[in-house]
């Protein structure tokens, strides 16, 4: 639950994301995506932070919808 990237939440690439430290140490922002699919069924969604979606895109091969 700790921010595990060696560059620092509020620095460099990350700080145009505005991302908060709480009092716990917990870091969060606003903005976030989710990959939704359907498995047997059912809907699914993948909630992940915005400064990952680039890795998501990749590992995919899909391209976010614009909102």
């Amino acid at each position: 639950m700790s921010w595990n990237k060696d560059e620092a939440y509020n620095k460099g690439v990350y700080k145009q994301y505005k991302l908060v430290e709480d009092n716990l140490g917990r870091v969060s922002g606003k903005n976030y995506h989710i990959l939704e699919l359907n498995s047997g069924g059912e809907r699914w969604g993948i909630y992940f932070p915005c400064y990952e979606l680039p890795v998501f895109e990749e590992i995919t091969g899909l391209k976010a919808d614009e909102q």
